[in-house]
């Protein structure tokens, strides 16, 4: 059977670089294929150049068979696929090809030659000057090709420094550091094990200080950007990693070296909030996509009938017939506040129950020991939730809504204080009058200045135009004169009050808005498009020690969930608030 075409050889060079090219010939006009793998290993050369020349021998052979059809000769440069293993182009002499996607298999012979004589080879010259021409040019791929042969990597005049590299979620690798003259570089990450490489989305910044320790090793600069932040899809760390520079001077590398730089959830949150900072700050354009690049499994909506039926339950002191409200707290991180808890349930109204959610494995134990060793000063209805773990603020709070026996519920964070229940109380009433509100408080910092006193809205420049919710008249000094109510736009989840739905599975806070943010305001406006009303009950005696419940999370990993929230809740709501008048 006569073929369209053939592959005769394929040709290896492996010294100063390394390159694989195949010879051959065909009568089509391209070539019926893009990758060729080597059968013995599973190897694979993905075509990426070709030159053509005169083969007057093949349409000789072809008239033999009474064919008279145009055929060309080839040369045909691969890349190696990085990982696959390298014994096709080193370890024997004739090797099967097959062709992907079709059935056709050719035995070839596999032959080394050395670079600085491939101009010298007897065989037809054309094809020897073809292979010289179509040999690599870019630095980075000589670079590369180099490593691959097994050649040493050389450093540039100065190397890349890494100060800190995270892992945020299983799903992103994050590193921050500088290197002379970053935004004249190209990054990537290189893994040496398999040669996978992995382009760094890099976003430059000045750094005066390093401008000044260059300067100071007499190297000349061209600019005074060296800061980076960047980032890469790259979902674990462990391998032989270097971080590459390809620029102007030429390519070098440094050794990721993960050893020593907190390798760290903790820290790829941390660092993932540096990014939506810069990103807010020169690329607003690029939110979306960095926040698409970000989602993972560890952030997606809780499934909450899951979340309902896995918690585990130790009523420590039951509900009684006069139980109205439940106060549902969520813990996680510390249990610094549980002594409050202990404290402030003592002095509660006699229709109040306490709902306790654990909603962190490490503090399981120490929760439920303690309130255990303090089951003679409960005097009020107290309950303890285990939840799976990690569920987030909106899933614990709701898991913790429907184990409450009251017919109302009372959300309140672990770090806010009842030092006189009249406010609360006046809440309870003013639900009462009007089912279906929402009904938020007054909260005041330590020194009696304003923590909360309702939210508004506010497009903000410096966040992308992302809507914020922002606390109204925050750190003013606070006076009163006797409990108040008042319509407002939206309350804070640190203490708010809501009548229990009735039905298994109810979500008050939706668990799409992660870690504490957002979720509030997202009931209260659901509540407003549904016909209630959002009321503050303004009085003295609620305290809200803000973010102390959640204090060991960096600030970076805040600005992230913020920022990401704020993405979701602005897509929601910011046509709503606009035709409210709403919006600042």
């Amino acid at each position: 059977m006569i073929s369209d075409y053939n592959l005769e050889k394929i040709y290896t060079v492996f010294d100063e670089e390394a390159y694989v090219f195949v010879t051959g010939w065909t009568t089509l006009d391209e070539l019926p294929f893009s990758v060729l793998r080597f059968t013995e290993t599973g190897a694979t050369l993905k075509l990426d150049g070709i030159a053509y020349h005169d083969r007057e021998d093949v349409v000789d052979y072809l008239l033999g068979f009474g064919l008279s059809p145009d055929a060309r000769g080839f040369v045909a440069r691969c890349s190696i696929t990085f990982g696959d293993d390298l014994r096709p182009t080193s370890g024997f002499s004739r090797g099967r090809v097959a062709i992907d996607g079709s059935d056709s298999t050719f035995e070839v012979e596999v032959q080394k030659l050395d670079r600085k004589k491939v101009n010298e080879l007897p065989f037809h010259r054309l094809v020897a000057e073809q292979i010289g021409s179509l040999m690599a040019t870019s630095p980075l791929e000589q670079f590369l090709l180099k490593a691959m042969a097994g050649g040493e990597l050389h450093s540039g005049p100065a190397s890349i420094h890494l100060d800190a590299v995270g892992l945020f979620d299983g799903v992103m690798t994050i590193i921050d550091g500088w290197c002379p003259d970053v935004s004249l570089q190209k990054l990537s990450l290189c893994n040496l094990d398999d040669f996978s490489l992995h382009e760094l989305t890099v976003y430059a910044k000045p750094r005066p200080d390093v401008s000044t320790h260059l300067k100071a090793l007499g190297l000349s600069l061209k600019t005074n950007t060296h800061g980076f932040i960047a980032w890469t899809r790259l979902n674990e760390m462990s391998g032989n990693y270097v971080v590459i520079a390809d620029g102007p001077d030429g390519v070098f590398a440094t050794p990721l070296n993960l050893e020593g730089r907190g390798n760290t959830s903790a820290l790829g949150l941390d660092l993932a909030g540096h990014v939506v900072r810069q990103i807010c700050e020169e690329r607003p354009d690029d939110l979306a996509w960095f926040f698409d690049a970000t989602d993972s499994p560890l952030r997606q909506r809780k499934d909450i009938q899951q979340a309902i039926e896995k918690a585990v339950i130790y009523d420590l002191v039951p509900a009684t017939e006069k139980t109205e409200v439940s106060i549902v707290v969520p813990f996680y991180g510390t249990d610094f506040f549980l002594l409050d808890i202990v404290e402030m349930q003592q002095r509660s109204p006699q229709n109040f129950q306490w709902v306790v959610v654990c909603d962190d494995r490490s503090l399981f134990s120490s929760m439920k020991r303690f309130l255990t060793h303090h089951a003679r000063k409960l005097t009020k209805p107290v309950k303890l939730v285990q939840t799976m773990g990690e569920s987030g603020f909106a899933t614990a709070s709701n898991v913790g809504a429907h184990y409450g026996d009251g017919n109302k519920i009372l959300f309140m964070n672990s770090d806010a204080y009842v030092r006189d229940y009249a406010t609360l109380v006046r809440g309870v009433e003013v639900l009462r009058e009007k089912p279906g509100s929402v009904i938020g408080f007054t909260l005041l910092f330590e020194d009696n200045t304003i923590q909360h006193l309702g939210i508004q809205f506010l497009k903000s420049d410096s966040y992308a135009g992302l809507v914020l919710a922002d606390h109204i008249r925050k750190g003013l000094h606070y006076r009163h004169d006797g409990i108040k109510v008042r319509p407002v736009t939206a309350v804070t989840g640190a203490m708010m009050l809501v009548d229990k739905q009735a039905g298994t599975g109810i979500e008050y806070f939706d668990s799409s808005f992660i870690n504490g943010d957002f979720e509030d305001v997202d009931l209260c406006l659901q509540r407003l498009k549904d016909g209630h009303e959002v009321l503050l009950v303004d009085g003295p005696g609620v305290y809200h020690l803000e973010r102390q419940s959640i204090g060991l999370m960096g600030g970076g990993a805040r600005a992230f969930f913020t920022l990401k929230n704020s993405k979701l809740f602005s897509h929601r709501w910011e046509d709503f608030l606009a035709s409210r008048g709403d919006l600042l």
